[in-house]
């Protein structure tokens, strides 16, 4: 492949899913592989370069300069992971270093000012970074590097965190480091940023993976084996070839990463506009003209599932804001809807099918969060729903009582997508069921997350009778659409409502009391079947384009996949 090949395959590929970082692996594959620049057999073979090197630390070890180091076994074939050029040779990393150590292990006592102190999340980023290290005496620092003395040119690895990730020492500035951080200290004949981007490359990693200590959340490079790691050296003069044709590379995708990045920012800014548009406008028809605009840009604007999410919460709110559908005059008002309510509500505790309710506060002015259409009232959820509380007495069940099949038993793990999903449902037997005092479920019911997922609500469809965890709640509503009830539990009205009365506390949650003072916007019932049939509508093809953008993004992630791998054959 020609240089010019590699750029324009670059170019091509920056875009797709993780391109960049998938590119930048690729470089650094090729350069360990000796395939990113042409051999030149004038070029003293890495043999040589290997010899000078051990008669040097042999000297350096007589002289007490260095310590000595630890035997380690020959490369056997089965260990080379892949075949590399005429005049390169395969060494363990020891080999090419007069040291390999890390930071003190303990911690020190911290100043305000003086040596600074660099920890893991100091070159994490990959560069030095000062700006916020914390700092040593001299004396601390002078005794620190009787063990760890970084210098210009050594390289530093992380042992902890990011492992592996490795730079070369750019400056002369004194400073200090910590057990997370590796020092391998340079040797004249490798070139120090060639032996970093090989720590770097894809092939380290995988080394890593193998050597790596500790469990899932505390892995980590012990000294021992970061010896033993295998290095593919190539001859002097072709690691700075390689070091000046990684570096043009990696300049090249700093700049298609820019471009691109700038690209969306422009992306961003073009789809926010249009959805402030849509979320701003005064009625329906507004409405309809702004996503009519949407709709024609809509594979410009939209280009990742998580674009979607936004464009779904501006309808929601447009619907309980009586913007989504036209108002219709002929329409029984909303006030008519309240009182017929409050006269079933009263029906129902005279026949002792429900309890008394307490009284609510009246909602005041400065309350109502938005204005909301003629024909529409404000009311408190507790006024038009009846609300029931999961068991919590004795009779509660444990998962120690559930069975294989019997009456479903629902928690807040099982609403998924609006609804109470049955996949995976636990199950209490009858004669459990029939203890409960409340917290039964019936068909049509909302069910509601008072703790954990604060807010998270879903219909219970399907499901003649269950019973629900504590921490959920029922709610029934009277003469108005379950799934319009739904709906603005799930707008960001609803999301700004759990902000406003959850408690504050390190594990929030919700009271049922609480909730009944839920401010609902109420629409007539004839203009929430309109709006409940717009929003479907409009959901609908939201959740086509999610799956879209979804399955798009996959292939162009398996394409980038695809053609990095081709460019590495």
């Amino acid at each position: 492949m020609t240089p010019q090949d590699l750029i324009a395959a670059f170019e091509t590929l920056a875009d797709a899913p993780d391109g960049v970082t998938r590119l930048r692996e690729l470089v650094l594959q090729l350069a360990v592989r000796g395939k990113l620049v042409p051999q030149d057999p004038d070029d003293e073979p890495a043999s040589e370069v290997l010899g000078r090197i051990a008669a040097e630390k042999a000297r350096l070890v007589k002289e007490k300069k260095i310590r000595r180091p630890k035997n380690l076994p020959p490369i056997e074939p089965d260990e080379v992971p892949f075949a590399v050029p005429k005049g390169w040779e395969w060494c363990r990393l020891q080999a090419v270093s007069n040291d390999i150590t890390d930071g003190v292990h303990k911690t020190p006592t911290y100043l305000e000012s003086g040596v600074p102190f660099l920890s893991i999340k100091d070159i994490s980023g990959g560069s030095l970074d000062f700006s916020s290290t914390r700092f040593v005496s001299q004396d601390a620092h002078e005794d620190m590097c009787r063990r760890c003395k970084p210098e210009r040119g050594d390289v530093l690895f992380c042992r902890i965190g990011t492992l592996g990730r490795a730079l070369v020492v750019d400056t002369d500035r004194e400073f200090s480091l910590f057990v997370s951080v590796g020092l391998i200290k340079s040797v004249p004949d490798v070139f120090p940023a060639y032996l970093a981007g090989m720590l770097n490359s894809p092939e380290a990693h995988r080394q890593y993976d193998r050597i790596k200590a500790g469990g899932s959340h505390t892995n980590k490079l012990n000294l021992g084996p970061m010896r033993g790691l295998l290095v593919p050296l190539p001859p002097l003069a072709e690691q700075r070839r390689i070091v000046a044709r990684v570096d043009e590379l990696m300049g090249l995708l700093d700049r298609l990463e820019a471009a691109r990045d700038a690209r969306e920012a422009t992306r961003v800014a073009l789809r926010d506009a249009a959805l402030a548009e849509l979320r701003d406008a005064d009625d329906a028809d507004a409405v309809q003209v702004a996503w009519a605009r949407i709709a024609e840009h809509m594979d410009a604007l939209f280009t990742h599932p998580d674009d979607v999410a936004p464009l779904r919460q501006t309808i929601l709110q447009l619907a309980v804001r009586g913007r989504l559908v036209p108002q219709d005059p002929d329409d029984e008002p909303a006030s008519v809807l309240l009182e017929r309510i409050a006269a079933e509500k009263a029906r129902l505790v005279k026949e002792k099918k429900i309890r008394k309710p307490k009284k609510l506060p009246a909602i005041e002015a400065d309350e109502v969060p938005f204005e909301v259409p003629e024909g529409w009232e404000w009311a408190r959820l507790g006024s038009v729903c009846e609300t029931i509380n999961g068991d919590r007495g004795k009779n509660y069940p444990s998962k120690a009582a559930y069975v294989a099949s019997g009456v479903p038993f629902i928690n807040a793990g099982h609403l998924q997508g609006g609804r109470v999903s049955q996949s995976e449902m636990n199950f209490i037997p009858e004669d459990r069921y029939k203890l409960l005092r409340s917290g039964k479920v019936v068909e049509g019911d909302v069910l509601y997350c008072l703790r954990g997922s604060l807010g998270k609500a879903g219909i219970v469809r399907g499901i003649q009778r269950g019973a629900i965890a504590s921490s959920l709640l029922i709610m029934r509503p009277y003469l108005l659409r379950e799934e319009y009830l739904h709906l603005v539990l799930t707008s960001p009205h609803g999301v700004a409502l759990v902000r406003e009365f959850d408690n504050g506390s390190a594990q929030p949650n919700l009271s049922g009391a609480n909730v009944l003072k839920y401010r609902l916007p109420v629409p007539p019932l004839a203009e929430q079947h309109r709006i409940l049939a717009r929003v479907d509508e409009l959901v609908g093809l939201c959740d086509e384009l999610e799956a879209r953008l979804t399955a798009t993004i996959r292939a162009r992630g398996e394409f980038a996949a695809s053609a990095v791998h081709h460019l590495d054959a």
